[in-house]
């Protein structure tokens, strides 16, 4: 505190410290970061616990007294007296009621674990095709995400290929249009390709003229975001199929892997926000009283000089009078 403030006058203070910087220092104080160690430590705990209770319900057990307790449990494990506020905690833990563990635990507890965990579904349209397959509980990316870490890494880098030929497409596209030299190229904004490439046979081949050098990169464009396309849409499906054909072999382990990955893996996040908000909003409290007193102090400073200004004109009057 003392090196944040200069004493004007016994009793009273000012900020010398800018306002991030003041910020910085106070979450890397000790007692902040030991606060939020001890946190991240009951917020462990009390995953720890639900997680073990949430993949082993008994059938006759009330789900709805179940995700009382908890949410009232949250409520004392979970508050920080005077900083996070127990009906916050409340909120996070009934979030996760409301999109996940609602139907997931009813599902678990007719069906068991390992079954619900198994289970894929079919999405067919109106005349009975299929156009999707997901896991029933566990959403097919999340088993990508955990379970097949290197083949979901190589189709990210083709998309990411295919974004940068697209990306280079839509460059040439946009060129095309401002050039007055290409509007037979264009209709109602849209390339007209058929006729980009009719004119290319025509076109002798070493020219250097400025249309055929768009035209021979617009092709080249083209046909590079079209082959990354498709590479991605074959890898995305044979991914796909390898991981709707890996639920039926999901052991217990990593259904439990998958689910706790699922319930709570931005829980601690969730969590340690409502910590930082906390201690923002008592930072932006005390950035608006410094706000505050700052402008009081310039307002101060600026009347005492605009009353000696008025004073020596006063003077200078008397004295001439």
């Amino acid at each position: 505190m003392d090196a944040s403030f200069d004493v004007i006058r016994p009793g009273y203070l000012k900020a010398n410290i800018d306002k991030e910087v003041l910020r910085k220092s106070i979450y890397q104080a000790h007692e902040v970061i030991a606060s939020k160690n001890a946190y991240q430590t009951s917020i462990s705990a009390f995953v720890e616990k639900w997680f073990a209770r949430l993949i082993n319900l008994a059938p006759e057990l009330s789900l709805e007294a179940l995700k009382f307790e908890m949410s009232s449990d949250a409520q004392q494990a979970l508050k920080i007296d005077d900083v996070v506020d127990q009906y916050a905690a409340y909120q996070v833990v009934a979030n996760l009621w409301t999109a996940f563990l609602t139907q997931d635990t009813e599902l678990i507890q007719k069906f068991g674990l390992l079954q619900t965990g198994q289970e894929v579904v079919t999405e067919t349209n109106n005349k009975g095709k299929v156009i999707g397959r997901n896991g029933r509980v566990i959403p097919k990316t999340l088993v990508q995400k955990v379970l097949f870490i290197d083949e979901l890494q190589d189709v990210t880098q083709l998309q990411q290929a295919a974004d940068e030929a697209d990306e280079a497409y839509n460059i040439l596209v946009e060129e095309g249009q401002s050039n007055v030299d290409l509007e037979a190229y264009y209709e109602d904004g849209k390339v007209q390709k058929n006729n980009i490439k009719s004119d290319l046979k025509d076109y002798d081949k070493t020219s250097e003229d400025d249309v055929l050098t768009w035209l021979k990169a617009f092709t080249a464009a083209d046909k590079l975001k079209s082959d990354a396309n498709r590479t991605v849409k074959k890898a995305t499906e044979a991914l796909d199929e390898m991981t709707i054909a890996r639920y039926a072999n999901l052991t217990e382990d990593e259904v439990k892997t998958l689910l706790l990955e699922k319930w709570f893996g931005s829980f601690e996040a969730d969590m340690i926000k409502l910590l930082d908000n906390a201690i923002d909003s008592e930072l932006d409290q005390l950035s608006t009283l410094i706000d505050r007193y700052s402008d009081t102090l310039q307002d101060i400073q600026a009347q005492k000089k605009a009353l000696e200004a008025e004073l020596q004109s006063m003077m200078a009057q008397l004295v001439e009078g």
